[in-house]
């Protein structure tokens, strides 16, 4: 099994076809949502697809335009377990928004903390060390970081923490990404795809592309990809831990 803890399923043009593709390949993904009042949508959407599971977010991008839907997201988050896409993201230097967004982002946290046994994804773009400190040590929840570009001394310091780091197919393309699948452990690599904002040549990536991650590691690790492939999903079975119980990832 192919496993994609990280896409955006509700923003293809067609869904319908990528989840027909998710079938076929056989790839467990978790659907993120960008704003908590899609989610009710976005499981719909993907109710009959055994692969599929959505997670409840609130981009940090959209954090303050979106403020008004943080009670939702907090009501939301004692409904499921996977929470995503969330976080915070530093790439624009102005002071109130990230304010915001380190608002909305801790009462995420102290929701997650309240409910426990969570999987989150955790956005931190040129935010790596503040989204490390704000979730800290003892969290009772895992964390996926999501397309993480941190420093060596923050990736190390999220290994000791027991952070998961989810990899897609521009991160093997780039020297950062390669030094950060270099440093975690094996077994806290999972794989995404991030469509479709990530691109494959002309077209968005899909959950299938999670191959391309594959083959990297493979080569990188000095593994046969079928035992990557089964690491990953090792690692996936691993993150979900005591989660509450569905047929989720179904068996291979």
């Amino acid at each position: 099994m192919l496993v994609d803890t990280h896409c955006h399923i509700d923003l293809f043009p067609d869904y319908r076809g990528v989840l027909a593709r998710i079938t076929q390949g056989r790839v467990a993904t978790l659907a993120m949502t960008n704003a908590p009042s899609v989610y009710r949508k976005c499981v719909e959407l993907t109710a009959t697809n055994p692969f599929v599971r959505v997670a409840v977010g609130l981009h940090p991008q959209l954090a303050a335009e979106r403020a008004s839907e943080l009670p939702l997201l907090i009501s939301l988050i004692g409904e499921t377990p996977y929470v995503g896409e969330v976080g915070l993201d530093f790439s624009e230097a102005d002071h109130e928004v990230r304010k915001t967004q380190r608002r909305v982002f801790e009462k995420v946290l102290d929701a997650c903390r309240a409910a426990g046994n969570r999987v989150l994804s955790v956005h931190s773009r040129r935010a790596a060390v503040e989204v490390v400190a704000m979730i800290g040590s003892g969290f009772p929840s895992r964390v996926i970081l999501h397309w993480f570009s941190g420093g060596l001394s923050v990736t190390e310091q999220a290994v000791r923490l027991g952070f998961f780091f989810s990899v897609n197919p521009a991160m093997v393309t780039s020297a950062r990404g390669c030094s950060i699948i270099a440093t975690v452990p094996r077994d806290r690599v999972l794989t995404e795809s991030d469509g479709p904002f990530v691109s494959m040549g002309a077209r968005p990536a899909e959950p299938g592309d999670v191959h391309a991650v594959i083959s990297h590691l493979a080569r990188a690790w000095s593994a046969e990809e079928s035992d990557v492939r089964r690491q990953i999903s090792e690692n996936l079975r691993s993150l979900r831990g005591g989660s509450p119980g569905d047929a989720w990832p179904p068996p291979d």
